[in-house]
């Protein structure tokens, strides 16, 4: 039996588990269908190896003397394995239910067959971020492909570490705390949510849409209120982002750009020019997966009077992530519920994540892994917008709560995204002087269609007069 400290980032799951401990946003789910040969004993002993030989996965959660530790569980659970394919209803129960982290354990493995199998696994999100996911899903496919595997450090070298880290984080948090409380009552005066009522028009009408829309199929339409929309941009974009770098030497990364995007169209659909987004920030000395989750919230504000062009909004946004660093001071390094005390929370309300999607399968033999995505619910937000760079693309998912965001608008809204993506991109390439960037209020929201049925096919009101 052990008990190791928490770092000061375990303790905003804690906070949001004893808040609402049947919070479901924070399970974390890999849902995969496997086609050809799988071993079910060695499927089960691997997990289980697993399992004994990292400590988060082998821990929850308790509070004594207002300081959280882990604690190792009682007993070590392998794969559940069923002969039936379990229902959509099922499914989503099984998905949903809650853990308890005071009592663990923090994970659920189910295979399921039909005439394929079915590998669902939930993980709670204190034990794992987007960094490792990834890790993850290698180090079990390798306990499942060699009988002999093992962490390259011992559970003993992982306490040891744990400890560390914690104690070192704890004081930092500490020391700095006043401070960047000061900073960020600052920086967020006056600052509102975003206002969504665009996104609204009939919203209640799709209460009954599918869980996951993805390039128009419908999946599970059984499972309601969260859709999912997918969508990318290929080589040549990504390419072309990297080449402004070289071209006109602005400072900018492909999730930076993307942000300002979306910053920029929150602008002209809302009329709000002071506003915030707020985006996970990894915890960099926290990342290896034994540390468990280590992922702060952080915030980036925006105020549009005065800003001119889309270069004004790419430069206010790196010019504020650099007063985030000052004095030896990292002020995104605050816990979201220490600065969450100094604001109006729903300033919170919109997301930009830059993030794993989870596109990376098992690899279980010679077995054929392909990803399940109807069945995600780690959704905070109304609606969550969240980029990844994988094979060489652009790739988002964006996540709605279908009972609060009407899908053709949000369509629209996605469309206008990717549309001023491409041709502010190609502005910034040709242009030679950044004075002659176009102004932000000349960006079309509409499309030549949309413009033709809204000015003249809506308009056309003309009937004959009575004599």
């Amino acid at each position: 039996m052990y008990q190791e400290l928490c770092s000061p980032y375990t303790r905003i799951f804690y906070n949001e588990w004893k808040i609402n401990p049947n919070r479901l946003e924070y399970n974390i789910l890999f849902d995969q269908q496997l086609k050809g040969k799988i071993d079910i004993q060695r499927l089960d002993k691997a997990i289980k190896r697993f399992i004994l030989d990292y400590v988060v996965l082998n821990s929850h959660i308790r509070e004594k003397e207002e300081k959280l530790y882990w604690i190792k569980n009682k007993e070590v659970k392998g794969l559940e394995y069923l002969t039936k394919e379990l229902t959509p209803q099922e499914i989503l129960f099984y998905v949903q239910k809650p853990f308890n982290l005071e009592n663990g354990p923090l994970y659920r493995f189910l295979l399921t067959k039909n005439n394929n199998y079915r590998l669902i696994i939930v993980l709670h999100h204190i034990i794992i971020d987007g960094l490792s996911i990834d890790f993850f899903l290698q180090e079990l496919s390798n306990y499942y492909n060699n009988n002999h595997h093992k962490s390259k450090l011992s559970t003993k070298e992982q306490l040891l570490n744990i400890s560390a880290l914690s104690k070192n984080l704890s004081t930092y948090v500490d020391l700095n705390r006043e401070q960047s409380q000061h900073f960020w009552k600052k920086i967020l005066a006056d600052m509102e949510p975003v206002d969504l009522s665009f996104l609204r028009y009939g919203a209640n009408q799709n209460n009954l849409l599918p869980l996951s829309l993805t390039k128009t199929e419908i999946l599970t339409p059984e499972l309601p209120r969260i859709g999912e929309i997918r969508f990318s941009f290929n080589k040549e974009i990504l390419l072309k982002l990297n080449r402004l770098l070289k071209i006109n030497r602005i400072s900018i990364t492909p999730y930076l750009y993307g942000q300002s995007i979306y910053a920029t169209l929150l602008n002209r659909h809302t009329g709000q020019d002071r506003f915030c987004l707020s985006y996970p920030i990894a915890i960099k000395s926290g990342a290896n997966f034994i540390y468990g989750a280590h992922i702060n919230t952080s915030i980036i504000p925006y105020d549009f009077s005065k800003i001119n062009n889309i270069l004004d909004v790419i430069n206010q946004s790196r010019d504020f992530l650099k007063t985030l660093k000052r004095d030896g001071i990292n002020h995104s390094y605050l816990p979201i519920y220490h600065l969450a005390s100094i604001s109006n929370k729903d300033i919170l309300n919109l997301c930009f994540v830059q993030t794993n999607l989870k596109d990376k399968v098992f690899e279980f033999g010679e077995a054929i892994s392909t990803i399940k995505n109807n069945s995600n619910i780690d959704i905070l937000n109304d609606i969550l917008f969240e980029q990844e760079i994988r094979n060489e693309e652009i790739n988002y998912r964006v996540s709605y709560r279908s009972n609060k965001v009407d899908l053709s608008l949000l369509n629209n809204f996605i469309s206008c995204y990717k549309k001023m993506f491409i041709e502010t991109l190609n502005e910034l390439i040709a242009i030679e002087d950044i004075n002659q960037c176009k102004e932000i209020k000349q960006y079309p929201l509409l499309s030549p269609d949309q413009h033709q049925q809204i000015i003249y096919e809506w308009n056309a009101t003309e009937r004959a007069y009575p004599a």
